[in-house]
């Protein structure tokens, strides 16, 4: 998956550099919310996620600051959770239509989360406890939108991902805009 974000970075995001404006000097703020998952990150449990995902667009590029949270959902199990932070600096190009709005967006990304080491429970012992393993890094963040608009409110789908040395991942989301977008 983290392939077809990397493919979407180099292709799309040149042929939307290309894309004619829609109108001289369109000036858009809003942010986006969403919910959603993190299919690949921990396969034993489930995960959820959430975005917040303030944005600006001066013509045909945009500027975001995405701050992204997952965390394994799970109510008894190994201790700790496994939990990922996000925060990027996006700057992408995207097509607006009259009920449409088509984004890809790419930046360096801080991560921080906590991993589980090595279990400390005893053989025949029924414990969830493992060491905590804290990371902090930079990695390189992906950010593709496809949302349908009306002036001040949005519906649709993130596709987002960061790649970096500790632990990538990428996710999608379910979001609503709310702002100034078209």
């Amino acid at each position: 998956m983290i392939i077809v974000f990397c493919l979407l970075a180099v292709f799309v995001l040149p042929a939307l550099a290309e894309t004619p404006l829609h109108q001289p000097h369109e000036k858009y703020f809003w942010v986006t919310l969403g919910v959603g998952r993190n299919p690949d990150l921990y396969p034993k449990y489930s995960t959820i996620s959430a975005a917040i995902i303030p944005t600006l667009q001066f013509n045909n590029n945009i500027f975001s600051l995405r701050c992204l949270g997952l965390i394994e959902f799970i109510m008894e199990g190994p201790r700790p959770a496994q939990y990922i932070t996000d925060i990027s600096l996006l700057y992408g190009k995207c097509i607006k239509g009259d009920v449409y709005n088509v984004s890809v967006a790419v930046g360096p990304g801080f991560v921080k989360g906590v991993d589980r080491g090595k279990w400390y429970g005893t053989p025949g012992e029924e414990s969830y406890s493992y060491q905590s393993l804290p990371f902090n890094t930079l990695g390189f963040s992906i950010d593709t939108n496809t949302f349908i608009i009306t002036p001040i409110l949005g519906f649709g789908i993130n596709l987002n991902a960061n790649i970096n040395n500790e632990r990538s991942y990428w996710g999608i989301l379910l979001c609503i805009q709310l702002g100034h977008i078209q």
